[in-house]
């Protein structure tokens, strides 16, 4: 269970991190 937690919270730092930078970028242009 704690594994799987683990995995879930990493899944959403990555989606965070790359949402983030879309927006950065967009916001760039």
């Amino acid at each position: 269970m704690a594994t799987e937690l683990g995995f879930m919270n990493q899944a959403v730092r990555e989606f965070i991190d790359i949402t983030t930078k879309l927006f950065v970028l967009a916001k760039k242009t």
